[in-house]
């Protein structure tokens, strides 16, 4: 009878050892696969980060060709305006260089 008990000892834990073994070697593909998702999770984070970094150079370099747009846009205002002033005068000048000719 010791001889059953110690067989069914050693079935036992052989049985065991292997179930041991198994959950050993899903531990380490996991580990394994928790890495990679880690390493591709930081490529990402500074794939991210990077992106983020080029939208603010970008919106900064929107917002100084804005401000460059609205200095533009108001030298061009003033040069029709003194476009049309520069036209008004001319025109006197041909009227008054009309009305001498006539005279």
């Amino acid at each position: 009878m010791a001889k059953k008990t110690l067989k069914s000892h050693q079935e036992k834990r052989a049985v065991l050892s292997s179930a041991l073994n198994e959950i050993n070697r899903e531990i380490k593909q996991l580990r394994k696969h928790k890495n990679t998702l880690e390493t591709q999770l930081n490529g990402v984070s500074k794939s991210l980060a990077s992106i983020k970094t080029e939208e603010i150079r970008l919106r900064n370099k929107i917002t100084e060709l804005n401000a460059m747009e609205s200095v533009i846009s108001a030298k061009r205002d003033k040069i029709r305006r003194d476009l049309d002033v520069l036209r008004e005068r001319l025109e006197s000048m041909q009227e008054i260089t009309q009305e001498m000719k006539t005279v």
